[in-house]
């Protein structure tokens, strides 16, 4: 598998699996093989970030709740197989005490801040639990938005800066095999830093945006 697809895979099914209702799943998977296919990528991302998994415990009672429905509508032996796998994986972080819980969480959290360059926002630097998850989701905001050429969700996120950070260290293919996409990416942040900021803290967002440039710039030269 090519880093594009893993990394494809990676930041839409985190998407959905933080973002879909239980209905969304059953109108997006409307086959036996979009459930496979949905079962290989929830078993994938749980290899790859299994503590991903720990930080919502609403997300796993719906990854059971989408399971339990499809594997009755699609009963075939490898849905089952799969979705008795991603069942025990599932069980086996619910029964975690806190204590061990952290101790998956803790370092996730700080690399995925310090892959997103995040932590440079100051001294005092705190994040919530809600707003972590929203910089998760953005990946696949930005992905698809550049994807479209929709831009308008882009301006002035510090979720957008946290993304492009993300994506030139672990994708770098995606700028690579789409300059248009590092081009359109920096004059979106040079505009921002010319206009109002009402999304954020203006002097925060400023520093954000001048250290992603940076990193931009250092991503050109290599």
């Amino acid at each position: 598998m090519t880093n594009d697809k893993k990394q494809e895979i990676l930041i839409s099914l985190k998407f959905q699996l933080l973002n879909f209702t239980k209905k969304d799943f059953m109108e997006a998977y409307q086959s036996a093989d979009d459930f496979k296919d949905l079962l290989y990528g929830i078993l994938y991302v749980i290899k790859e970030e299994s503590s991903f998994f720990a930080l919502d415990d609403d997300m796993l009672d719906k990854i059971d709740e989408v399971n339990n429905e499809l594997r009755f509508i699609y009963p075939d032996a490898e849905s089952r197989n799969l979705g008795n796998m991603i069942l025990r994986n599932l069980a086996a972080i619910r029964n975690l005490t806190q204590e061990e819980k952290d101790e998956l969480l803790i370092p996730y959290i700080t690399d995925q801040l310090m892959l997103r360059r995040y932590h440079m926002a100051g001294k005092n630097f705190t994040i919530s639990l809600s707003q972590f998850l929203n910089l998760l989701s953005f990946d696949y905001v930005v992905y698809d938005g550049l994807v479209n050429q929709q831009y308008e969700y882009f301006f002035q996120e510090c979720g957008f800066l946290s993304s492009t950070n993300s994506f030139l260290t672990s994708w770098p293919e995606l700028y690579r095999q789409n300059p248009e996409f590092l081009n359109v990416t920096k004059e979106i942040i040079q505009q921002s830093l010319h206009t109002k900021n009402e999304n954020s803290d203006h002097k925060q967002y400023k520093k954000l945006a001048h250290d992603t440039l940076h990193q931009i710039q250092q991503y050109e030269r290599s």
